[in-house]
């Protein structure tokens, strides 16, 4: 709660409402143990990258989520699912960690509107993050059915 009410007070209220989701729910690099050296060493070079000069978990979660956000304002509608989770795939991103992180950001944007300490987000941003979700959950689901029809 510190963090969101001094981020509202500095004016720096986005950046430290995603520093907290991302302390919340994790940060949205890949964990996965069996990554080849030359893969490890690109995410590691991937963190670094997004920490620049202020190292730390927390600050890399939230400039990763940002790169992802930029992605997403850049290809705006025209980006697919598929292109989406691949340049998630590309940057060590778990697409569902971020998919949580923003839930998480409405989430806290919407009570800090309700006890009347911002404006929020807008409907069209919120709508706009469910049908991403909705649009991944398709392409999961597509995913894992697959399989399953072609054993049939």
């Amino acid at each position: 709660g510190n963090l969101v009410m001094n981020g509202l007070r500095y004016g720096i209220d986005e950046e430290c409402i995603v520093l907290a989701a991302v302390h919340q729910r994790g940060e949205p690099f890949l964990k996965d143990p069996n990554l080849t050296i030359i893969d490890a060493f690109a995410l590691h070079s991937v963190r670094l990258a997004c920490c620049d000069d202020m190292p730390g978990d927390l600050v890399a979660g939230m400039r990763a989520y940002q790169a992802w956000r930029r992605q997403l304002d850049m290809h705006g509608r025209e980006w697919g699912a598929m292109e989406e989770k691949q340049w998630c795939l590309d940057h060590f991103l778990s697409l569902s960690i971020l998919h949580e992180i923003e839930d998480l950001r409405i989430q806290i944007y919407d009570a800090l509107k309700d006890r009347g300490f911002c404006h929020g987000l807008t409907d069209q941003e919120k709508q706009q993050a469910r049908r991403r979700r909705q649009k991944h959950a398709r392409l999961s689901d597509l995913v894992t059915r697959s399989p399953q029809a072609a054993a049939r």
